[in-house]
């Protein structure tokens, strides 16, 4: 069912050619500033990321006239991120495709942007998910998206809706932007205030390089709570099994958990039998304000703060729990630090090969880290935290925005509720 004046049409109907783009080899016709080549990398909800974009010969292009693209083209990702879907620029018009579904439409009869945010709304992706084909590895055939059906709107009325969309697209851009930016000059920060200091002029030689002279260094042994199970691992495999998770019980802090944007839960908390925790697990708990660290990942010692109001939980064997001395470091201070160029770099030279980079604990424990007095720490952790109240403040901007658009998609592209249209 459709609102009145929409129909359901084919892309066939829309489109004067749907094809595909090369599909074969083609490395040995890149070039530097060659004709612009995109892949299905670079294709995202909407939009067209030129980051990694790979450029080939203009004989290459004209010996293969049917993979050029035009503005205003719409480009479909065929294997991974199945469906997504964007238009031409203008500044890419002329370019090249590699193994995407390259849709010409009928500019009298569509507009391309209204196609693209179809095929990228949550009930597109739905019916798109139904032509999805393969076991292992999905993908869509050009054959089939021929024949894919999409409910349209008068033309005035695809634009309109288009141009809403479009207009929440820029906000979160904007937003996106501001959060980047801010990460950006965090990033310059950490490595100037974890280095330098604030109003130091005097330093000295020390074992990981010059630090002010009113610093000194410390392994994260020396920072810890003088108490057993102040700093730990969890447990190993021999007690630590599968069979023992249950749905309640004690929540169990995994590596996913664990971000450089904070201790998140996800949508997936898995929790350890309350009487095996009690029996086996109890060193490994975690408290509110205990710092976590990942041992194992890509990249590993990505660290965190578990927040206030979560109840206490456990540790696995790949993250590491750290109760800090509040006389001797501040724990904010300590998790920008590992979270800093300078010490991700020390423990990536630490890390062991293997499917997933890994630090052993050993390793771990002796590595150095630069510490100013206490007061010089709160300092510091002032100005960064003060640019992470920002980014999150942006954040749940970018979420709003977002939470509108998925909305307005489901609304606006199915004729749930019409847009005036002025004559």
């Amino acid at each position: 069912m459709v609102p009145d004046g929409w129909e359901f049409k084919s892309l066939t109907d829309l489109a004067y050619s749907i094809q595909n783009g090369f599909v074969g080899k083609v490395s040995e016709h890149y070039v530097k500033d060659g004709v612009p080549y995109l892949m299905a990398k670079n294709i995202r909800y909407n939009r067209i990321t030129i980051d990694d974009l790979e450029t080939v010969t203009l004989e290459f292009q004209q010996n293969n006239p049917k993979v050029s693209v035009k503005a205003g083209d719409i480009l479909t990702v065929q294997s991974g991120h199945i469906g997504t879907s964007a238009i031409v620029p203008p500044e890419l018009d002329n370019s090249c495709c590699h193994a995407l579904i390259i849709t010409k439409p009928i500019q009298d009869k569509i507009d391309s942007h209204f196609i693209a945010y179809y095929l990228n709304s949550p009930p597109g992706r739905e019916r798109l998910s139904e032509i999805f084909i393969g076991t292992t590895i999905k993908h869509i055939n050009t054959k089939d998206l021929k024949k894919f059906y999409v409910p349209v709107p008068p033309l005035s009325e695809q634009k309109k809706i288009a141009e809403i969309l479009s207009s929440v697209d820029e906000a979160i851009a904007s937003t996106q932007a501001v959060i980047d930016q801010t990460r950006q000059v965090k990033q310059g920060l950490l490595q100037q205030l974890l280095t330098g200091g604030i109003g130091h002029t005097r330093f000295k030689e020390s074992a990981i390089g010059k630090i002010p002279e009113t610093w000194n260094l410390a392994t994260i042994k020396e920072l810890v709570l003088d108490e057993p199970n102040s700093l730990t691992a969890g447990p190993f495999g021999t007690i630590f099994k599968a069979k023992d998770f249950r749905d309640s019980g004690v929540p169990i802090i995994q590596i996913r958990h664990v971000t450089e944007d904070g201790f998140s839960w996800g949508s997936k908390v898995t929790y350890m039998d309350e009487s095996v925790y009690e029996q086996f697990h109890r060193p490994y708990t975690v408290k509110s304000g205990d710092l976590l660290i990942t041992k194992m990942g890509e990249p590993p010692g990505i660290a965190c703060i578990y927040p206030k109001k979560e109840p206490f939980a456990m540790v696995t064997p790949d993250v590491i729990k750290a109760s800090v001395d509040h006389q001797k470091i501040d724990t904010y201070f300590l998790m920008c630090l590992y979270n800093s160029p300078q010490i991700k770099s020390e423990i990536l030279n630490l890390t062991k090969g293997g499917t997933r980079s890994r630090v052993t604990l050993d390793e771990f424990y002796k590595l150095l880290l630069p510490c100013p007095p206490l007061n010089e720490q709160i300092k510091i952790s002032t100005v960064l935290f003060a640019l992470d109240e920002l980014i999150d403040r942006e954040k749940n901007k970018l979420q709003n925005c977002e939470g509108i658009k998925r909305g307005l998609m489901q609304d606006l592209l199915t004729g749930r509720i019409r847009v005036r249209v002025m004559p």
